[in-house]
């Protein structure tokens, strides 16, 4: 499986083809300008403001053809399994950072040719590897839909009721499945709902910050009945895993827990990723990064496909 990509370009891989292609075409210092003022913005900025400030400037070009992309791709997110997680649209401030890191980073071409097809004999294996990542791009749709749904639900909420809405925005997303079943049957009222996503909001806290005491166990019998690993032990200052794309590189390695908490002054190209698992919009670090260690996922996993698709 190492060194083997798909015949054709994944569904994964091309959000960052279109975007790194609207920035060849209208990364113009005006527009990085835009760009700039909207990835450092305290709050959310929508897609349709981001729009609406490159139609002020005279650029319908790229407004039209970043506009294709939103309706496109604008449902990605990372961590979008996560549906409290904005998507690029409901919040373009990590895709402007990205394409700002395109227009820094224009003279990097991502070749495919150095990397194995998969030969004619496994045409099976093509052909499952392009509908698994066609329907990765169904379910970001999906669930943007249904997070539209319920931030504008939470919009509608607050024009109907006065309660005083002192709740952290979006609190929709603290509500489960019952919530809503009991406000449909009557059980419960608006400023109901929010009682309970305010006691969910609060507990979510606790938990953030949890104290000592919560994470030491006392000491109890030892787990005998466990087998022991047969693998080798690595040695000190090494990592053991497997690789699946490109060749030796050297880097300087940075941890990434959170993608939306890299700085933009961070220039990701001499720089090897650490994170724990990936999801589809990483394709957006990964095609800029010069190799990238993750520590969940196998051969056929998605950190794995998209590597061997950009060759890192």
């Amino acid at each position: 499986m190492q060194n083997l990509k798909t015949s054709q370009p994944l569904k994964s891989t091309e959000p960052h083809y279109a975007l790194k292609n609207w920035v060849a075409q209208f990364g113009t210092p005006q527009i990085q300008e835009i760009l700039m003022s909207i990835e450092g913005a305290l709050l959310p900025v929508s897609s349709s403001k981001l729009l609406k400030q490159l139609e002020d400037l005279g650029a319908f070009a790229a407004a039209q053809e970043l506009g294709f992309f939103f309706e496109t791709f604008g449902d990605r997110a990372f961590s979008d399994l996560k549906i409290e997680h904005l998507s690029f649209s409901q919040d373009v401030r990590m895709l402007c950072k990205i394409a700002l890191g395109y227009c820094r980073c224009k003279s990097i071409e991502l070749s495919r040719q150095s990397v194995m097809e998969i030969p004619g004999s496994l045409n099976a294996l093509d052909r499952s590897l392009q509908y698994r990542e066609e329907c990765r791009l169904l379910r970001s749709r999906y669930l943007g839909w249904f997070r539209k749904c319920l931030l504008q639900l939470e919009e509608q909420w607050k024009a109907e009721t006065h309660c005083a809405w002192n709740l952290p925005h979006p609190w929709v997303f603290y509500l489960q499945i019952s919530d809503f079943e009991k406000y449909l049957d009557g059980s419960v009222n608006i400023a109901m709902l929010m009682d309970i996503a305010r006691q969910r909001c609060d507990l979510w806290e606790s938990f953030s910050h949890p104290m000592p005491h919560h994470l030491i166990l006392e000491k109890g019998q030892d787990y005998k009945n466990h087998q022991l690993s047969t693998q080798k032990t690595p040695s000190l200052g090494s990592l053991e895993g497997l690789w699946v794309a490109g060749e030796s590189v050297e880097g300087e390695i940075l941890v990434v827990t959170d993608p939306q908490k890299i700085s933009s002054d961070i220039y990701l190209e001499d720089k090897i990723l650490v994170t724990t698992s990936t999801d589809p919009a990483w394709v957006f670090l990964m095609s800029q990064c010069r190799g990238l260690i993750s520590e969940h996922g196998g051969l056929l996993s998605h950190t794995a496909i998209i590597g061997r698709e950009l060759n890192i």
